[in-house]
């Protein structure tokens, strides 16, 4: 389940699932979803670095109005996927950073 996944796979599913349903891919699972939104947001240091598009939308399917409303429009998917990556990319960058000693510990920095 996705409450037991480390923050950086959630992060990963996260990211995945939304762009997935911007680009109409296959439709992500709306439990997942929240799951993996949740052990995010609950974690001190994903949730400080959690992007304002996985804070607005706690439902998947609030994804598509949250893009949709962006200005400029992000009319194409390649935009929307571009947008999406932009916005990630803290937690994206945070992940390629630390190394965890075990899960549940607190990461350390790699050099």
């Amino acid at each position: 389940m996705s409450e037991n996944l480390p923050p950086d796979r959630a992060v990963s599913e996260l990211m995945a699932s939304m762009i997935a349903r911007v680009t109409h891919r296959a439709p992500a699972d709306p439990i997942t979803y929240r799951r993996a939104r949740r052990r995010v947001l609950k974690d001190p240091q994903t949730g400080a670095l959690a992007p304002d598009c996985l804070r607005a939308c706690p439902e998947i399917q609030d994804v598509w109005r949250y893009v949709k409303s962006r200005e400029p429009p992000l009319s194409t998917y390649a935009a929307r996927r571009r947008y999406l990556r932009e916005q990630f990319a803290p937690l994206l960058e945070l992940d390629r950073t630390t190394t965890p000693v075990r899960y549940g510990s607190t990461p350390r920095r790699t050099r």
